[in-house]
């Protein structure tokens, strides 16, 4: 069992060969996974009553007004064909990203499942970015729900 602090928190990550940092502003732990030569932000994140681990990561796109509707649409049909749902948006900040609830017991997560977290995300982020930001940019999500259904097949498979 992994007891939740931030300290110990970082202390695994870098155990686990994950770049690490805690952000002075926001009292995360952040890492910046170079994926498929992007940068996604990888936030881990403890309530104030330790109750509760997140692990949020960040697409490296932007989303304009106009394409929320549509990238909503897809997040939504992703989240419904997942076996573990997590995408989302914050539509006044323009970001798109995946985020994991873990809820503990009296301060403590499994080790193992959140290092299988901790390798799924990674994963999730790098299959799915790519048909995101096309959405993200100005596809319609009509125009690639076959590639969009493709990429999930593909997944399911190497799971």
């Amino acid at each position: 069992m992994l007891e939740i602090s931030i300290k110990n928190v970082l202390e695994h990550l870098r155990q686990t060969n994950h770049d690490a940092q805690i952000q002075a502003e926001t009292q995360q732990v952040v890492c910046i996974l170079h994926l498929a030569g992007r940068d996604f932000p990888l936030f881990v994140k403890v309530d104030a009553d330790e109750r509760v681990l997140q692990i949020l990561i960040f697409m490296p796109c932007m989303m304009g007004p106009r394409s929320t509707a549509e990238v909503g649409r897809l997040l939504h049909f992703l989240n419904k064909e997942l076996d573990l749902p997590g995408f989302g948006m914050d539509e006044t900040a323009g970001v798109i990203f995946y985020r994991c609830v873990l809820p503990t017991s009296d301060g403590k997560v499994d080790i193992n499942l959140f290092d299988s977290i901790m390798v799924s995300i990674p994963r999730l982020a790098q299959v799915f970015f790519p048909v995101i930001a096309a959405v993200a940019n100005g596809t319609p999500f009509e125009a690639i729900v076959g590639q969009v259904r493709d990429v999930l097949k593909r997944f399911a498979q190497r799971s």
